[in-house]
């Protein structure tokens, strides 16, 4: 087939309203044609990333700038965020909405792109309709991304001795040299009565090409690569781009991108420097406070009590008087909540007298909802899952660690009021969380190697 040829079938698609996308009677697989979907464009353009300050106004530079006759599918972290577009956008939007002949956000938005109107949506229901661009249907929409993607996250599997023996050797899926999994004719023909064995939930990721194993051991799903090929234009703004795990995968997998960076960097760490009063909390300064290292079950009891005392006595002292409304917080959500809840106080919350304040995951972006807070406490000490740095293929595992922690950092950091020129305090227990900070708003090694990596991109 040449690209004549593609194109018309993917104009007929387009057209045919009747024809069904991801019902249960559709007779096309939705997949199959993933990747001659995107050969017309993989040359059309660059994946832009805009890399500039947080609070420097990158939003309201987006929701000023479209124009009347084009397509747009904007792409934000949160729902506070998708109704900040519909307000304040120059030009209509809609979002997926369930109910009425959609019955999931996922359908309706299908339907939104069929109907060509201006779309905004989460990067969650984004990451869920890779059909969408194998049918050409995002081909004359304008995308953009408000903060990195998460292109790459690990899921639970199997042990490898059981996805050997029941998976690759009983001949339902096969594996190749780089780890992805792909569902066999066999797995295809025979899903309904071996779905009480075979585990539907990594059927649907293989079926989509986004499930890899890695070291024969650990899974993980990758964001598909057509949803990153798609549209007339693809743009990503963000900051700290190279600190993210998303540019790393577009150079895996081969997506040329152009990273533009701001030329106010220096101004932005002076202003940091100014604005942010670091401290520690000697009480948890020898507590492990990597994931692993604060949900490990060895020494579980002393550990919890410990940073939950040293929680409390903060807040009796140095934060006496301080709202806990004006207070972000972030650790092991749970070590925060009990399993299942976010109301109920686990280890950590528990008897802190803390419990009230606001609690975000260590990777939160994009959102204006706690610009408010005054005080921030981090109780983190960052670092990339390993299996999923190898399988990046992310050189110099040190240095790629502390990018991506301090950048995480940052981000978090700049929810708070700081990006509004408002002085915070930041609590910062980690040492290794402290020196990348103290080195960055130096203007030291690392910030050097920020530079320089966009440069070279």
């Amino acid at each position: 087939m040449n690209l004549t040829e593609h194109t018309l079938i993917h104009d007929k698609r387009i057209d045919d309203k009747k024809s069904p996308l991801l019902s249960d009677d559709c007779e096309e697989d939705p997949y199959k044609n993933i990747e001659t979907s995107v050969i017309t464009r993989q040359q059309r353009h660059k994946v832009q990333i805009i890399d500039r300050p947080c609070g420097t106004g990158k939003t309201t530079e987006i929701l000023g700038s479209f124009k009347q006759g084009e397509r747009y599918l904007v792409v934000v972290p949160l729902l506070s965020e998708v109704e900040r577009v519909i307000l304040r956008a120059v030009v209509n939007f809609v979002q997926p909405t369930p109910g009425g002949e959609n019955d999931t956000k996922s359908e309706h938005l299908i339907t939104l792109l069929r109907e060509g109107v201006n779309v905004v949506t989460t990067h969650k229901l984004f990451t869920e309709i890779a059909s969408a661009a194998s049918l050409g249907l995002l081909d004359d929409y304008h995308i953009i991304i408000d903060e990195v993607l998460d292109v790459v996250k690990g899921v639970v599997g199997k042990s490898a001795r059981s996805f050997d023996q029941f998976y690759i050797d009983d001949g339902y899926a096969t594996e190749d040299d780089d780890g992805l999994i792909t569902p066999t004719v066999k797995w295809d023909e025979h899903y309904r009565e071996v779905s009480d064995t075979l585990d539907p939930r990594l059927y649907n990721l293989a079926k989509s090409q986004t499930l890899y194993r890695v070291d024969g051991s650990f899974f993980l799903r990758a964001l598909p690569a057509p949803l990153l090929q798609s549209g007339r234009s693809f743009t990503v703004y963000t900051y700290m781009a190279e600190g993210s795990l998303m540019l790393a995968y577009l150079r895996k997998i081969g997506i040329d991108f152009h990273h533009e960076r701001s030329a106010d960097e220096d101004t932005f760490r002076n202003n940091a420097r100014r604005l942010i009063d670091v401290r520690t909390i000697p009480a948890i300064e020898g507590q492990p406070l990597s994931y692993s290292g604060q949900t490990r079950s060895k020494g579980r009891t002393r550990r919890n009590e410990s940073i939950s005392i040293a929680l409390k006595n903060t807040k009796q002292r140095s934060l006496k008087g301080v709202d806990m409304n004006d207070v972000i917080i972030t650790c092991a959500k749970e070590n925060w909540f009990k399993s299942g809840t976010s109301n109920k106080a686990a280890a950590f919350a528990c008897g802190s007298r803390m419990v009230d304040a606001n609690w975000l995951p260590n990777t939160t972006r994009g959102t204006n909802d706690f610009a408010h807070a005054s005080v921030c406490i981090y109780l983190y000490d960052q670092y990339i899952n390993p299996f999923i740095r190898r399988w990046l293929g992310m050189e110099n595992a040190a240095e790629a660690d502390d990018r991506y922690a301090l950048a995480e950092l940052i981000q978090w950091v700049y929810r708070s009021r700081v990006r509004r020129g408002e002085p915070i305090t930041l609590y910062l227990p980690s040492k290794r969380m402290r020196r990348l900070l103290h080195d960055w708003l130096e203007g030291g090694a690392i910030a050097s190697d920020f530079e320089t990596l966009s440069l070279a991109a």
